[in-house]
């Protein structure tokens, strides 16, 4: 609100709702607004922004395991400098669009992309012959949106939605919206249908995904001229808008103001909101919500926390007040290997055990097979590769589960009775596993992959486990899209028909 910048790196951990500010080693990027940052595996990237009357051009790579800043080698040609332009990961890239930069204002439309397989590889190890990304401007058909900026980009899958914005000719109306399609590379319009939200810019935007191949886009806040909006609004897979009417906030009086240049993300079906603009200035508030939407379309209450210590709830008074007081909602921590797709696991296990319990909640959380557990950034909600903490046998795999899922509930059982976290909320935690193994067949090594799951009621330690059907590993093989991603360790469209319908029959037995 004084005009400066803010310097350091902040971390919200989901399971405690407590707020830290790490020790990070490495070169930090240089301070700056209207940057873009997004999360591929168990990195930061942050790219772009804005520096008094100039901007940047420069990708910073943050490896949250390690806590080190990076700036990876790269090669060949640049994206032009900019900063309030979008940015999503999709299918192993990450994907810029728009944005600005003086003198000129708003950049052009073109597309720049950025393979991230190698990410590892291009922040560490040799520094002269070793592995370099390189930025692309691939060929995309069909017309491309108008230059934009301040507008918000968001992956579906293999679509990219871009959302709102200002440029040239005023704010972009909301009644139509671009999609880029990575595996066709073809740009195409739709038209939207319900409650159009009013144009605006400076919005948050993140997608749920609703069962195994739909997803809800959620957008809330931004502004247009001197107007700024408190509203939170969902486009469903038909392109229809909904605006969502919320309860009385809880407690009272901290209801989200009208915001701009807030921080938005999404952790299983949780949203959060941190920071940005209102009326007054700049704010330090964090808020979330479960995202579930009923037939009458209200979405649950909003929490806040203005001190920044966790997120609030009713008091309990103890273990076993909480074991007795059970609420109408189910939340379920998903506790998986740091590397691990946590995001995509969440989706699934949502998707498969929603009709088995009531109003389910599914939150990833970071959950270590060594017993650590840990949250994860607001800005960009974990997700990661398969490959991390993989068990090499069944047996080992069904160890580290259990293991997993008794450091949660151990947790569980420590805290005092006036905890603000999650974690003190959750009635239920799960666990994956995943698991690569190999059979000798015709006198030749072949490899397969499974996945374990399990649950376990927090109160009464009551646990089930079964492993999902097997699969042989497909052979690598480089692409774009779908392909590409599959072949990454990433939990592709099968893994998640595999891996979900394994939820479903653990259910049966729970």
């Amino acid at each position: 609100s004084s005009g400066r910048l803010a310097a350091g790196l902040h971390v919200l951990d989901l399971l405690t709702g407590r707020w830290s500010a790490p020790s990070v080693s490495g070169t930090a990027p240089e301070l700056r607004w209207g940057h873009s940052m997004n999360a591929f595996r168990q990195w930061v990237l942050l790219f772009g922004g804005h520096r008094q009357r100039g901007c940047f051009n420069d990708l910073t790579v943050l490896d949250t395991q390690a806590m080190e800043w990076a700036a990876p080698r790269l090669s060949g040609a640049q994206p032009p400098a900019r900063g309030n332009h979008a940015a999503a990961v999709c299918m192993q890239r990450l994907w810029l669009f728009g944005g600005d930069a003086p003198p000129s204002a708003t950049v052009s439309s073109d597309v720049w992309c950025l393979l991230l397989s190698r990410v590892g590889e291009a922040v560490g190890g040799e520094t002269d012959g070793g592995a370099s990304l390189a930025w692309e401007t691939p060929g995309v058909s069909g017309t491309p949106p108008p230059p934009s900026s301040d507008h918000t980009a968001t992956a579906c899958a293999s679509r990219i939605l871009l959302i709102g914005g200002s440029g040239g000719s005023g704010y972009v109306s909301l009644a139509q919206l671009w999609v880029l399609d990575v595996d066709a590379l073809a740009w195409a319009c739709v038209r939207c249908s319900g409650a159009i939200p009013r144009s605006r810019a400076g919005h948050g935007a993140v997608a749920v995904q609703t069962g195994l191949l739909g997803w809800d886009t959620y957008v809330f806040g931004g502004g247009a001229s001197a107007t700024g909006f408190d509203d939170l609004h969902v486009l469903d897979e038909g392109w229809k808008w909904q605006k969502l009417d919320g309860a009385p906030a809880e407690p009272k009086g901290h209801r989200p103001p009208a915001t701009e240049g807030m921080g938005m993300a999404v952790s299983g079906s949780l949203l959060l909101v941190c920071g940005g603009y209102t009326a007054v200035g700049a704010t330090r508030a964090c808020l979330a919500w479960r995202c579930e939407r009923t037939a009458a379309g209200a979405v649950p209450v909003p929490r806040t926390h203005p001190d920044r210590k966790g997120i609030p709830h009713p008091d309990r008074k103890g273990i076993q007040s909480r074991a007795q007081d059970r609420p109408a909602k189910t939340l379920l921590l998903l506790a998986c290997p740091g590397q691990a797709p946590a995001q995509a696991h969440a989706q699934a296990a949502q998707a498969a055990l929603m009709h088995g319990f009531t109003e389910l909640q599914v939150v990833p959380v970071n959950g270590e097979a060594d017993g650590s557990s840990g949250g994860d950034d607001v800005a960009c909600v974990a997700d990661g590769e398969a490959g991390g903490g993989e068990a090499l046998s069944q047996e080992q795999a069904l160890a580290m589960l259990q293991h997993r899922m008794e450091s949660v509930q151990l947790q569980w059982r420590s805290l005092d009775g006036g905890s603000s976290s999650l974690l003190s909320q959750a009635q239920l935690v799960g666990a994956v596993q995943p698991c690569r193994y190999k059979l000798m067949a015709a006198g030749r090594p072949r490899a397969f992959t499974t996945f374990w799951i399990g649950l376990m009621d927090l109160s009464t330690g009551r646990t089930v486990a079964a492993a999902s059907a097997s699969r042989e590993v497909p052979p690598a093989a480089v692409a774009w899209g779908r392909a590409a991603a599959s072949q990454s360790g990433e939990l592709d469209t099968e893994s998640a028909v595999i891996v979900t319908q394994a939820w479903r029959a653990l259910i049966k037995s729970w």
